[in-house]
């Protein structure tokens, strides 16, 4: 790898991936290290970041977020944190590809809460199921506008 290469999805995936416990980073975090790269950004060793080309999920959480604001009501935290668990949800089935609402299944959505239960708090795992039935019951991102 290029120090050009060094992007933000690059920080992400290495610390998805654990290779923060293989490298001894564990007591650093992801915030310190996308400083450090802002920083060699400022100074133009490496190049700013490219802007990815918006996915199919990017557009439905979007909208799913538009909805919560506009809609709902909802404070800016909540509907950022609801939008990035549609995200995921939607990602852990889909990938970065096509998203195919009507070939999601309980089995799909179980699979994701499950998934995050054994690392949250009860409470959380709650509000991230909310988040779900708002998702998939919104008339402008969820099952009714995206079902093919």
């Amino acid at each position: 790898m290029q120090l050009a290469d060094l992007e933000d999805d690059v920080i992400r995936s290495f610390w998805r991936k654990d290779l923060r416990r293989q490298c001894r980073v564990r007591a650093v975090g992801q915030k310190p290290l996308q400083r450090m790269l802002a920083h060699v950004r400022a100074q133009g060793v490496a190049p700013e970041p490219s802007k990815p080309k918006p996915t199919e999920t990017d557009t439905l959480a979007q909208r799913f977020g538009e909805y919560l604001e506009q809609r709902r009501s909802l404070q800016p935290l909540t509907v950022r944190v609801a939008v990035c668990v549609a995200r995921d949800c939607l990602e852990s089935s889909f990938g970065r590809g096509r998203v195919r609402l009507h070939a999601l299944g309980e089995k799909d959505i179980t699979h994701f809460v499950l998934a995050a239960a054994d690392r949250l708090p009860p409470r959380t795992t709650q509000t991230r199921v909310s988040y779900l039935r708002s998702f998939f019951s919104a008339p402008s991102s969820g099952s009714c506008s995206s079902r093919e």
